[in-house]
């Protein structure tokens, strides 16, 4: 049996903090960014991400990855805790994930850190080196948002505000211009796919 308990805030409550720990247990590259919309709301993947810095996500983790003498990527989640303010830590992932692209934007480009220290090739240590540039993935953050302001939560005005500064997308490219057409056209398709295979899963339980 597990007991699990939900910690209480929203999607700005959500902070992370990735890294790369190299053959010798030190970080190459810390990167810390903090949520500003999910979908599916509640508990779903950041679709608007922000990048921050708050020292005490590091304290945190730290000790942990030495502790337990891991070695490699860090992909980690906390939550703070409206009740008292604390970082909670939700999970550690090990691998890439799907705003990659951020640190990356910010100095701290984790997969090149990985593949140099996997060949054996010294990396100069990444600087972290912009603050509050932001993450979107576009399809998923307009989900969002509109259930939002059907919520009545924030209002079309302080969406397109929240695009103000420097950004990056998680599909758009300026030197890949083809990718984000072929994408969003083929949606459509995907989410008529997932209809049918639905329908389909439910006509088979009935039989």
């Amino acid at each position: 049996m597990i007991i699990q308990e939900i910690v209480p805030g929203g999607a700005k409550n959500m902070y992370g903090l990735n890294a790369y720990y190299d053959k010798v247990g030190n970080p190459n590259g810390i990167f810390m960014y903090r949520r500003i919309r999910e979908w599916p709301h509640d508990f779903g993947n950041g679709c608007a991400i922000e990048s921050v810095y708050v020292p005490e996500l590091e304290e945190i983790i730290d000790p942990v990855i030495k502790k337990i003498n891991y070695r490699g990527i860090v992909d980690a989640e906390f939550k703070k805790d409206s009740r008292d303010g604390k970082f909670k830590l939700i999970e550690i992932n090990a691998r890439c994930w799907m705003q990659i692209g951020l640190p990356a934007r910010c100095g701290v480009n984790i997969p090149y850190i990985a593949y140099k220290d996997a060949i054996g090739k010294n990396v100069e240590k990444a600087i972290y080196n912009k603050k509050h540039v932001k993450w979107f993935y576009m399809y998923e953050d307009i989900l969002s948002s509109l259930k939002s302001m059907l919520k009545s939560e924030f209002s079309f005005h302080e969406w397109t505000d929240s695009f103000r500064g420097e950004k990056e997308y998680a599909i758009f490219a300026r030197d890949d211009l083809l990718s984000c057409p072929v994408f969003y056209a083929y949606r459509p398709i995907f989410l008529l796919q997932q209809f049918f295979q639905r329908h389909r899963r439910r006509e088979e339980k009935k039989l």
